[in-house]
């Protein structure tokens, strides 16, 4: 297993060299970017022995994936230019979380947003499949947003479709939320191609490294994950800038709890 940790490009220079195994980039900063740009960047990664294996914040809120005034031209667009960037970059998967981009309007129907969203994970699929690149619909806690905040609901997707590029990344912060964090998780890990584990601040837009007085709790939760038999990469999902001793200290607890 690796363990990685999410981060913006401006910020891998704060990142300290304490053993992640790669960084998660958010994908809609690699769109505003310039070929010339990414090529820069993949320089950076090289020069500190990192890869970029994961994009995660797929799409900002205009890039519509299920609701009213989707447009899936657009959507396909998007997708083309961000798997062309990450291909160069190395990725291997890239998380569909983007809540702002799927929350309804109170009354939407939702048998129309489903079919709006397999659409748009078709569309999304295809093209990051042209680079071996699988794409990761995540369920999002409702502090989030009102659509898809269930692993269940998100594995129906998943099964509806039956794209093999789509898999699905297992949030363990969504999940506490949804109240889903200490289910077994045997019947998603064969479609999980990701997870994300992250303490907070405060609240849900102040996601941080992970506190010292929850270890045990995070540690029976990953060592239920890896006997339902994942055994793929996991990111720390943060938002707030890397700090030097926080790093360490979730880095190493993340590689004795899964021995790696």
């Amino acid at each position: 297993m690796e363990i990685g940790c999410c981060i913006s490009s401006g910020n891998i220079g704060k990142l300290p060299e304490c053993g992640f195994d790669f960084v998660e980039l958010p994908g809609k900063e690699l769109f505003r970017m310039e070929p010339g740009q990414i090529t820069a960047l993949r320089r950076r990664l090289d020069k500190r022995n990192l890869r970029c294996k994961s994009l995660n914040a797929y799409c900002p809120e205009n890039i519509i994936i299920a609701g009213p005034g989707q447009n899936l031209g657009e959507a396909r667009a998007y997708a083309r230019k961000i798997a062309a960037y990450a291909s160069e970059l190395s990725v291997v998967q890239v998380g569909v979380g983007a809540p702002r981009s799927r929350c309804l309007p109170v009354g939407y129907d939702r048998t129309i947003a489903n079919e709006q969203l397999k659409e748009f994970l078709r569309y999304t699929a295809d093209e990051f499949a042209a680079y071996d690149i699988y794409v990761s619909l995540e369920a999002v806690g409702e502090c989030y947003c009102n659509y898809i905040n269930r692993l269940e609901e998100a594995k129906d997707i998943l099964d509806s479709v039956r794209h093999p590029f789509l898999r699905m990344v297992l949030d363990f912060y969504n999940m506490e939320q949804s109240g889903e964090a200490d289910m077994d998780l045997k019947q998603y890990v064969p479609f999980a191609a990701h997870v994300h584990i992250s303490d907070d601040e405060g609240s849900p837009d102040r996601r941080g490294f992970l506190r010292t007085d929850r270890y045990a709790c995070h540690e029976g939760r990953l060592h239920s994950l890896v006997e339902a038999g994942y055994d793929g990469t996991v990111s720390l999902e943060v938002d707030c800038p890397p700090d030097a001793c926080l790093c360490i200290q979730s880095c190493y607890f993340l590689k004795k709890v899964l021995n790696c």
